[in-house]
């Protein structure tokens, strides 16, 4: 209880989980000067005047004109793989209904992958995965099947992408795909087979195998530049329809043990952006079933309509579980798919949306977020090379010295009125070039 107002029985109150996980964190700031603005920064620039060396500078503006502080911070950047990307595509049963459902339609189908065949070389696009519901009703309408691997296939096509087995992909299969033929459920997915099956995925390198004779089940292993990656597709509720599912997973887990791993599955955690609770018909048996594998990393899943995500740790080993599915969001889902950046360098993944149809993406927090996740980069501190004090409006300049000529570095700078201080984004010093 915060307050208490007797007189006029008027109270403020607050109530947290038992789950001190699950408390909100308050942050409190105390402005002395509200009215004292910040201050900002442009022509930010940086460039080796030798091999060894290097001259920073920027222009300090303060929109009170206060005179600026200026305080120059770099360090040598982490040698690791450069950034890449993961697309994930969630439920797409709307983009392929018949009759068109809920305003979805199969151009936000094939927009999708026309996009990611596009911007595969600008965004290092390593795989991309579907989250399941690739249908709406099964193996009850083939056509739908004719719609998915209209938009699907391009991704697999060397010419249109200019890589030998195309984009890798990997499709889970959702409850909606287990329709049989007279649309009751947990049905065997013949037509998902048809279309997605061991025989059309056999002759791609990167396609690793399955569990029993069907591919309900199954997994491909792909690198982005020196990571290494498997990622294993279980069927909507596949702990129940095969007791030996998971038993297989592990063995493919431990097999491929120096491969970072991720599972898709359909149904994998509910709606929250706190520990949002496991999915018991996948997410939950997929997580305690393959905990104890040290490589596993995320696990990603559509099924319900919203946004989660939760982290657990067992043994030292965290793995981040990750909701998204936009089918009752708009438009049938308005063509959003999720990006996934992964940079390990700093050790993060990056979480955003886009939708290729519509041109635009979500930007509240539950759709764009950032996790940590060790990919063993060693990152240095940022260190203090330097100060300034100018007057706004005033060019700041620092030298940095004694680099190594074969070293990306990065740089960012501090600029205070004594009142508020701004930080400016990292930027990076790249190598000397070398002399022919």
């Amino acid at each position: 209880m915060l307050h208490i107002d007797t007189a006029n029985q008027l109270a403020l109150a607050s109530t947290h989980s038992s789950s001190a996980k699950k408390r909100p964190a308050l942050t409190i700031t105390y402005d002395a000067r509200p009215a004292n603005r910040a201050p900002d920064a442009d022509d930010l620039a940086a460039a080796r005047d030798t091999p060894s060396s290097s001259n920073i500078s920027l222009r300090a503006n303060d929109p009170d004109g206060d005179p600026l502080s200026v305080t120059f911070h770099a360090r040598r950047r982490t040698d690791t793989a450069r950034d890449f990307s993961i697309i994930v595509l969630p439920d797409t049963q709307y983009y392929t209904h018949i009759p068109y459902r809920y305003g979805g339609s199969p151009e936000m189908f094939y927009a999708q992958t026309d996009w990611i065949i596009r911007y595969a070389r600008p965004l290092n696009i390593a795989a991309v995965l579907h989250l399941g519901d690739i249908s709406d009703q099964g193996d009850f309408d083939r056509q739908e099947w004719i719609y998915a691997a209209k938009a699907m296939y391009p991704l697999g096509d060397p010419a249109a992408t200019g890589r030998p087995d195309g984009i890798p992909y990997i499709l889970a299969i959702g409850n909606h795909d287990q329709r049989d033929e007279s649309k009751n459920w947990g049905g065997p997915a013949h037509l998902f087979n048809e279309y997605f099956g061991v025989k059309h995925f056999s002759q791609k390198g990167y396609y690793g195998g399955h569990f029993g004779s069907d591919n309900n089940n199954y997994y491909i292993a792909f690198d982005s530049g020196p990571e290494k990656f498997i990622v294993l597709s279980l069927e909507y509720d596949f702990d129940k329809r095969n007791s030996k599912v998971l038993q297989w997973a592990d063995g493919v887990l431990k097999k491929h043990a120096g491969r970072r791993a991720i599972i898709i599955t359909h149904a994998t955690i509910h709606p929250g952006s706190v520990q949002a609770n496991f999915c018991t018909d996948g997410g939950g048996p997929a997580y305690e079933g393959l905990k104890n594998n040290p490589n596993l990393m995320l696990i990603i899943g559509g099924h319900i309509t919203g946004e989660g995500r939760r982290t657990d740790t067992y043994n030292g080993s965290t793995v981040h579980s990750i909701l998204m599915d936009f089918q009752f969001d708009g438009d049938g889902g308005n063509g959003l798919l999720g990006i996934l950046t992964l940079s390990p360098r700093t050790n993060k993944i990056h979480v955003s949306t886009y939708s290729p149809h519509a041109k635009s993406g979500r930007l509240d927090s539950s759709a764009n977020y950032t996790l940590d996740y060790d990919f063993g980069a060693k990152i240095e501190p940022f260190a203090k090379v330097g100060a300034a004090e100018v007057a706004a409006g005033a060019t700041a300049t620092c030298r940095l010295e004694n680099m190594d000529a074969t070293a990306t570095y990065e740089w960012q700078a501090e600029i205070s009125d004594q009142g508020k201080t701004t930080r400016t984004p990292a930027r990076p010093i790249p190598p000397a070039k070398a002399e022919k």
